[in-house]
């Protein structure tokens, strides 16, 4: 209610979201509606802004770049609890909105947001909520102030009334002179009893107002006799959200009102509580979704939130509850677990054709060597061969794993290494395979990879170690070492020529070795001892740091002065070798090889090229399109993009960027050099 002559102010809304169209559409529409809006693109702009203005209510998105949404919870819970938080989330990520909401968060809405009705009725119902909560603890300050102080008015005229009745044994006089005294403690005495009452009267007034407000709000609010167990109080709301009336809910133990699961886990909670509360731990509210009895006999989901009531002493009295139905946001909780089943099943069959195409390339390169009589051309079929095998077999362990995002390290190196003993014919009694591999699970891109690393080392091995039908061993080890791993790799064969260059290698073989090594993001060493020995070292990809290439800044490599220089952004580094031959063979210069955008823009901080090569799918959080937008808003660099994917949302998206061209995978030759003189020249 406006006051007359008042202009009542504006609620003030933040905006946290690094969706620009998002920030807009919600701005423009809340500005509408009567609110004063503020907007910021990421986490940490909202908490300057947190820091500087005065905000109602927040609007936070969690997926942000630079500071994320939960940073702002917690910012939030430490420093403006009192300010509602509404998270808006995609549908795909309802689990982090769970999460959000027991960091503080006062409610949610699923993004795209399609009803800004129901915005501004979540809006409201926080702003109000918020009003209340702060309006009834300052009330409850001032009345314990006022009757603090007439509680210390009244221990002072006591004191002085004891003190007079002292001095009256001394003589008539000063009786006389008490008495006059105590007549006018008396009057004053009556002068803060009047207050005392007028203050009493006032405190019913404020009850009388906060309980119309709780007979009247949406959520339901009740009180819990903490001895009892049993409600005091129970709001009018009760009879919307289970059936049963006011008077049916008082009085009612919990047990007649909750599921037995439910009933159980709020006595448990208690326990908990009361248990913190004997050892002087600070009693937070506590937060519960439980399964309500309806009158009609089903079951209703609802959050509670309840805090403990105390009285003087600090003792507890009672449980002060409000209670929300949730029971379509249940019922999206089940969509969305029965939609990740129904995706999970998808995976699987992807997997499972993959590995099938696969095996269909295999055999159709088994097929076409039959028909080859050179030698070494049939050699080479076989080789590819046995790789597209290896790959499949990577496939077909995510096909058979629980986890479809990891593969069993151990199973795969195992099921690997004795394929290719029964592909070469080889017996164990004539070649022995030891194997000490960790039980441990790695995502795909770490172990296609190291398949291929161990499919290289064992065939090489299997050909040249062992001629003439000399006998010996294979040993494969697999281990952690504080947060890297080690893969160890041994035979005792013949051992490799003295005069091979392992780092600078010109067989395919080798040189595959480290390229595979590379993708790793890891190193290598060899030893010649007692047969031929690797020592590979890499992180997983939640310990790895970043490698940077490209160390010595504007150094000038002889012959390549005054030629184009070229950046390939590439997350598959057999493919990027690829492309950088066909680059150089035209008489460019690759300035580096980068596979995610982190590694892209310290190379193009460190030297600025004329063009990039951006794979579009690159790995980690941002992909090739964000990535060049993060480029663009500080140098303009022409960029044409590379990619297997045709979908014409992801095109249309990589188009805002303004690219100067396109190359799609598997990359023609012709297609890219034409692409590259028509952007840069020859």
């Amino acid at each position: 209610m406006q006051v007359k002559g008042v202009e009542s102010k504006k609620q003030k809304i933040l905006i946290i979201d690094d969706e620009l169209m998002l920030r807009t559409t919600v701005s423009d529409f809340l500005e509408d509606s009567g609110y004063s809006v503020s907007t910021a693109s990421n986490g940490e702009d909202g908490i300057n802004k947190l820091k500087t203005e005065q905000f109602n209510a927040v609007l936070l998105d969690l997926k942000m770049p630079v500071v994320d949404g939960f940073h702002v919870l917690e910012f939030m819970r430490m420093n403006h609890p009192e300010i509602p938080v509404i998270v808006a989330s995609g549908t795909g990520i309802i689990h982090e909105v769970v999460e959000a909401q027991r960091k503080g968060a006062w409610d949610y809405i699923i993004k795209p947001i399609y009803d800004m009705e129901l915005l501004i009725q979540l809006i409201t119902r926080a702003t109000e909520k918020a009003r209340l909560l702060t309006d009834n603890t300052r009330y409850k300050k001032f009345l314990e102030d006022e009757v603090k102080k007439r509680t210390e008015a009244l221990e002072k005229i006591n004191e002085k009334l004891k003190r007079e009745i002292v001095k009256r044994k001394t003589s008539e006089e000063r009786i006389r002179d008490n008495n006059m005294e105590l007549k006018a403690a008396m009057e004053e005495l009556e002068a803060t009893n009047d207050s005392l009452l007028s203050s009493r009267k006032e405190l019913e007034i404020s009850e009388k107002k906060y309980r119309i407000l709780a007979d009247n709000v949406t959520d339901n609010i009740w009180v819990l006799n903490y001895e009892t167990l049993k409600i005091s109080y129970m709001s009018p709301s009760i009879e919307k959200l289970s059936g049963f009336s006011v008077d049916d809910m008082t009085g009612q133990s919990l047990d007649k009102i909750f599921s037995m699961e439910s009933y159980n886990q709020i006595i448990n909670t208690l326990k908990g509580q009361v248990a913190k509360n004997k050892k002087n731990v600070p009693i937070k509210p506590v937060t519960l979704e439980l399964q309500m009895v309806h009158r009609k006999g089903h079951y209703v989901w609802v959050e509670i939130t309840a805090s403990f009531l105390r009285d003087r002493k600090r003792n507890i009295n009672g449980i002060l509850g409000i209670s929300r139905d949730i029971s379509r946001r249940k019922e999206a909780e089940e969509q969305i677990k029965f939609s990740l089943r129904e995706k999970e099943t998808l995976l699987k069959e992807i997997h499972h054709r993959v590995k099938n195409n696969m095996q269909v390339i295999s055999s159709l390169l088994n097929l076409q060597s039959n028909y080859i009589d050179n030698i070494k051309h049939r050699e080479i079929f076989i080789d590819c061969e046995r790789k597209v095998h290896s790959m499949a077999l990577i496939h077909e362990k995510l096909y058979q794993s629980e986890k479809l995002s990891d593969i069993n390290i151990k199973e795969l190196i195992s099921s690997l290494s004795h394929e290719l003993m029964s592909a070469f014919s080889i017996s164990t009694a004539a070649i022995g395979i030891r194997l000490d591999i960790l039980g441990v699970f790695l995502g795909i891109d770490i172990a296609i990879p190291l398949a291929l690393l161990i499919n290289e080392l064992i065939t090489n091995s299997l050909k040249y170690a062992f001629p003439d039908e000399r006998k010996g061993g294979i040993s494969i080890s697999f281990k952690k070492k504080n947060r890297a791993y080690i893969l160890s790799y041994s035979d005792d064969g013949i051992g490799m020529e003295k005069n091979i260059d392992y780092k600078r290698p010109k067989s395919m073989g080798l040189e595959l070795i480290k390229l595979l090594t590379e993708q790793l993001d890891g190193t290598y060493r060899l030893e010649r001892k007692n047969g031929t020995s690797y020592i590979f070292k890499f992180h997983d990809e939640k310990g790895q740091k970043p490698r940077i290439t490209g160390k010595n800044k504007n150094k000038k490599i002889p012959g390549k002065e005054g030629l184009k220089k070229i950046l390939i952004v590439e997350d598959d580094l057999i493919t990027a070798t690829y492309i950088k031959r066909i680059i150089e063979s035209e008489n460019y210069h690759v300035t580096g090889i980068a596979d995610t955008s982190d590694r892209a823009i310290h190379l193009i901080r460190s030297e600025t090229p004329d063009l990039i090569l951006m794979d579009i799918m690159l790995k980690g959080d941002t992909d090739g399109i964000d990535t060049v937008r993060l480029i663009k808003a500080s140098i303009d660099i022409p960029v044409i993009y590379s990619s297997a994917n045709t979908d014409p949302l992801i095109r249309s998206r990589a188009n805002e960027t303004s690219p100067s061209g396109y190359v799609t995978k598997p990359i023609n030759r012709a297609a890219l050099i034409n692409l590259i003189k028509k952007t840069v020249g020859a």
